[in-house]
């Protein structure tokens, strides 16, 4: 993936069932990192579950976090994190945009995706907004389907 590299440290925000989790496993590949993180324990079960089945666990760190803080104490090591469909479900979306921020490394990416259906073009916005306040500045506009779609990045 042009995001994922190999020996990454990666975040998947709202990871559920694992389903972006698995194939970020594989690409940042034996060295790497994927941190899943879910407010529920059930997703994180389901989300272990389905990287022991493809023996991918060892890779993974699954963290569960409060509906307002990642509740991650991490020095900025991360490279990529994805929150695909999750912030609008989120207490405080500008916490954890602030929270990503710390722990992206300088020139680290954030890809924000929200749901067409759900999320309206000025939440989106106000998201975004939420963004850089945080400190991220937005470099693309990836098309993805049925969603509105940001990438942001971290200032060196």
């Amino acid at each position: 993936s042009r995001y994922v590299k190999n020996g990454d440290t990666v975040l998947d925000l709202g990871c559920g069932p694992g389903f972006f989790t698995i194939p970020m496993a594989r690409m940042v590949g034996e060295k790497g990192t994927v941190i899943a993180v879910d407010l529920q324990e059930e997703m994180l079960a389901l989300a272990r579950q389905a990287a022991e089945k493809e023996g991918l666990a060892s890779r993974i760190r699954f963290h569960r976090s409060s509906d307002n803080s990642l509740d991650l104490d991490l020095s900025p090591a991360i490279s990529f994190a994805l929150a695909f469909h999750v912030l609008h479900e989120t207490g405080d979306p500008a916490t954890l945009l602030s929270e990503l921020h710390h722990v992206l490394r300088p020139g680290g990416l954030l890809l924000v995706a929200e749901p067409v259906g759900i999320v309206g073009k000025g939440e989106f916005e106000q998201t975004l907004a939420m963004a850089m306040e945080a400190g991220f500045r937005e470099t693309d506009r990836p098309f993805i389907l049925l969603s509105r779609a940001a990438l942001l990045k971290k200032g060196s």
